[in-house]
Order: C-alpha cells, then sequence, then structure tokens
C-alpha cells in the first residue's frame, strides 16, 4: 500500500496529524523486536491463553503495536515542549514476570498510552483496551489514568507492511474518561468479557474526532 493509499483510508485524510514514516534503522528494530517478542510469548503461552495461536499473526500484532508507539514518539517530538517524550520507545525483551503495563511513553508532564490499529485488519479503526483481571496483558495503568487530565491516549493507524501511519486522535484521559462512560460494544464476540474497544465512529459520537477543539490544547 502506497501513502496515499493510506491516507485515503475512511477517515485517515481527516486527523490533522502527519503521515510518518520509519527509518531504516527504525524499521529493522521494530522487526527484530516482533520476532523475538513473538517467539517469547508463543514458548510462554501467553497469546495462547487470548485464543490466538498463529505465531504469524502474533508477530504482526507486535510489530503494529510497536509501529504505532514509534509514530506517536515521532509526531510528539514535533510537537515540542511539554509533549516531547523522554526516551523512545522501549525495544527491550523483558522475562513475562517483568513485562509493564505502564504508559508507553512519558515526558516532563504528560504519560502516553498509545494503542495502534492496521490498515490490514477487519477491525481497523478500532483500539481494544485488555480489563481482565488474571494478569495477562490488563491495562491496568490506562483504566486507572481515566479522568487525569496529564495522562493521554494515542490512537494510531498503521500500515505495517510500509512502516507508516498516524495518529488519528490524541486526547487527554480526562475528557476520554468523560465521554466514554462506556465503551462500544465490540462487534467480534468476546465471551470473557476481557476486552474494551474503542471504535473511530465511537470517537465521532462523542465529539472526539475530527473536532479542531479537541486539540487546541497541544498548541496552548
Amino acid at each position: 500500500m502506497s501513502k496515499l493509499e493510506f491516507i485515503g483510508r475512511k477517515y485517515v485524510s481527516d486527523s490533522p496529524f502527519p503521515v510518518i514514516k520509519l527509518a531504516p534503522s527504525e524499521k529493522h528494530s521494530v522487526r527484530t523486536f516482533a520476532v523475538r517478542r513473538a517467539l517469547q510469548q508463543r514458548n510462554n503461552n501467553y497469546y495462547e491463553r487470548r485464543n490466538q495461536h498463529h505465531i504469524s499473526v502474533i508477530r504482526r500484532q507486535i510489530l503494529t503495536g510497536k509501529i504505532g508507539e514509534m509514530i506517536a514518539y515521532k509526531t510528539l517530538l514535533q510537537l515540542g515542549y511539554p509533549y516531547v517524550p523522554f526516551q523512545p520507545p522501549d525495544l527491550q525483551i523483558y522475562p513475562p514476570a517483568q513485562k509493564s503495563f505502564v504508559a508507553d511513553l512519558s515526558s516532563s508532564r504528560h504519560t502516553f498510552f498509545v494503542k495502534a490499529s492496521s490498515v490490514s485488519s477487519r477491525w481497523f479503526q478500532s483500539w481494544m483496551f485488555q480489563n481482565s483481571k488474571d494478569g495477562n496483558g490488563v491495562d491496568v495503568d490506562f483504566y486507572e489514568s481515566l479522568g487525569d487530565e496529564d495522562s493521554i491516549t494515542i490512537f494510531t493507524a498503521v500500515d505495517e507492511s510500509c512502516f507508516l501511519g498516524k495518529i488519528m486522535c490524541l486526547t487527554d484521559n480526562l475528557l476520554l474518561g468523560a465521554k466514554y462512560g462506556d465503551f462500544d460494544i465490540p462487534m467480534r464476540p468476546d465471551k470473557r468479557r476481557e476486552k474494551d474497544v474503542v471504535y473511530c465512529t465511537g470517537l465521532i459520537v462523542r465529539g472526539l474526532f475530527p473536532t479542531p477543539k479537541n486539540y487546541d490544547w497541544i498548541s496552548s
């Protein structure tokens, strides 16, 4: 998919943020991370516990998420203070017991939770939050941050085949928590009720996308 084809996808062109493409060294880093992380998670049966069994799918999901973090990081650098993160996305492989689910990025004032949606997925334009209580990937810090204006959630759209994407929506969690008393109902059946979903259409209905006033505070 070309950059123009990516921009032409529904709602993508409505976002005020630029399309970001990863540099060759960044491509290599995130690809290596995805391969190593997928093998570790398969050996630990992490994804099998989430009913995911295909190593190629697992690797693509990890790659998509890490590309989303890189896109968010590079965009925040362009926004300048106080949004410039202290460090780039973490590409370290940790033992399963040491894996953290805290915010993906942080700056002098904000913490950033980054979610990615792949154009190759039938569920493109949706972002999932894990709410299970068994410790397997639960987004504890995200849920605790709802209502905090210094915590920011970044929703990204990613084309992992071309290593590019853009921020679709960036909103503080005080506003997100106020608008999302209840999350969207998953279109994919979730019998265990371990997932909360945000759809782009849900952001539109709640006035979070792509209304200009939602971004006024970026330049304030």
